[in-house]
């Protein structure tokens, strides 16, 4: 059996952490969120399953959802834009980039660009609207 004070004290050094660099939501151990340079306006409001890769960047008032992946592709990584809504499980992946002011749907796979002001969702292909 382990000890509750030793997982007590873990927990809390790894919040520590994450207050001390800036981030701005709670950390939850099912969840590889490694960007050092988060901005504080992001939420993630359920941050179960979550991945980001270390080199991604996100701009200003983004809000992610539970299960996204945003991830590399060929050590190349995405940039999202300011005030981007990405649902859940939704896959951002590969050297591609979001416009500002975007909708991504939940389960969406985002392996294109992406221009501003669009809602990108799945159905039976990739569908972009733009507004």
């Amino acid at each position: 059996m382990r000890n509750p004070f030793k997982l007590t004290y873990k927990f809390f050094r790894y919040y520590n952490i994450s207050k001390k660099n800036n981030w701005n939501y709670q950390i939850l151990f099912a969840c590889d969120i490694f960007i050092p340079n988060l901005p504080a306006s992001t939420r993630i409001l359920h941050p179960v399953g979550i991945v980001i890769s270390n080199l991604a960047q996100i701009g200003k008032n983004c809000t992610i959802m539970q299960n996204v992946t945003i991830g590399q592709r060929n050590k190349k990584v995405p940039k999202i834009g300011n005030n981007v809504y990405i649902g859940a499980g939704a896959i951002v992946i590969g050297d591609i980039v979001i416009g500002d002011n975007t909708v991504i749907g939940a389960g969406a796979i985002i392996t294109k660009d992406v221009p501003e002001n669009s809602i990108v969702y799945n159905k039976v292909e990739l569908v972009i609207k733009t507004t």
